[in-house]
């Protein structure tokens, strides 16, 4: 080798480790950027959704999402730091989270107060009390939907898993029921003992279980299973309402990098009904460069651009617009 050649490949080793530490700077630059502060002071104004909430049923629950208006025009999510107050708790409970639940029917409303802002919102329960069989096509499918039992890569495969199969993403409801009550002898479900149910015991797995952990015990989404069970399974009915559409909140959003945002979904079912499907439904990013969203629907803006998240819930989707301006 001459001195030429030593002398390039002397540069380009130089020149490697130069770019290699320029990309290393430039990663912890960009990892190490802050996170974007609030606006300061008190919002101009607040915009909670829903306007107005109808609670139909004694396991009927609704988020409330808060959006505050401030002077500089920013908007800003207030969510998780907002006060939520019932003004009659016989009537609807509200957590600090701002998640409202019957008590009992009749009519109060949510103070949702934020640094001395606030705003009312209506509230009406109906059949509070009324003893509800738990709906196999309503609330037992979403939950075995969200957990991804009936995922292409698990039980929804053409051949299932593990001998088990289930229909892909839960689009034939008196296929899955006859799969979990009947198939194997029955031996999924012990209706007498919920809880030695190998539908609750391989997904919290208490018994082993390819899948992994699918369901924590006690959860909301685990005592829906065991209340169905509890119930002695309910198939569904061909009356059973289905879901038409989706509506997601909010629709659109501008934002920073680092910025959050809770999206709130709502199914609305054909015979009328409007349902907070938050925690069940499923979310993706088109371009996670931009956007990305956590399984529970929480969106980190990350780079310029716009993309779109995509709800999906019952077999209807829709999507959430988040733009990161470029100036």
């Amino acid at each position: 080798m001459n001195r030429d050649d030593l002398q390039v490949g002397s540069i380009m080793r130089s020149a490697s480790f130069v770019f290699s530490a320029l990309l290393l700077v430039a990663t912890s630059l960009v990892a190490a950027e802050p996170a974007p502060s609030a606006p300061n002071g008190p919002p101009v104004s607040l915009e909670c959704s829903p306007a107005r909430i109808d609670l139909t049923g004694p396991r009927d629950l609704q988020r409330i999402g808060v959006l505050g208006q401030f002077g500089d025009n920013r908007r800003w999510e207030l969510t998780r730091s907002a006060k939520y107050v019932s003004a009659n708790t016989k009537v609807a409970e509200v957590d600090a989270a701002g998640i409202v639940r019957p008590v009992s029917d009749g009519s109060t409303t949510i103070r949702v107060d934020v640094q001395g802002r606030s705003a009312d919102i209506p509230v009406v329960v109906k059949q509070a009390k009324r003893d509800v069989p738990t709906s196999f096509v309503r609330e037992v499918m979403p939950v075995l939907t969200k957990a991804g039992c009936n995922q292409g890569s698990c039980h929804g495969a053409a051949l299932g898993r593990g001998g088990f199969r289930l229909s892909l993403l839960g689009f034939d409801a008196a296929f899955d029921h006859s799969q979990i009550v009947q198939s194997a002898e029955g031996r999924r479900v012990v209706v007498s003992d919920p809880e030695r149910s190998i539908l609750l015991l391989k997904p919290t797995l208490q018994m082993e279980h390819g899948g992994g952990e699918r369901l924590k015990r006690f959860t909301r989404e685990y005592e829906t299973l065991r209340r169905w069970l509890e119930d002695g399974a309910p198939e569904p009915a061909a009356k059973d309402a289905q879901v038409a559409s989706l509506e997601v909140w909010p629709a659109k959003r501008i934002m920073t990098a680092n910025e959050t945002q809770q999206l709130f979904v709502t199914a609305i079912w054909d015979d009328g009904r409007r349902e907070d499907v938050t925690a069940t439904a499923l979310y993706d990013t088109l371009n996670d460069s931009i956007a990305s969203v956590t399984p529970q629907g929480l969106v980190t803006a990350k780079a310029r651009g716009e993309t779109h998240i995509m709800i999906r819930f019952g077999g209807q989707a829709t999507v959430a617009e988040v733009t990161l301006p470029f100036a």
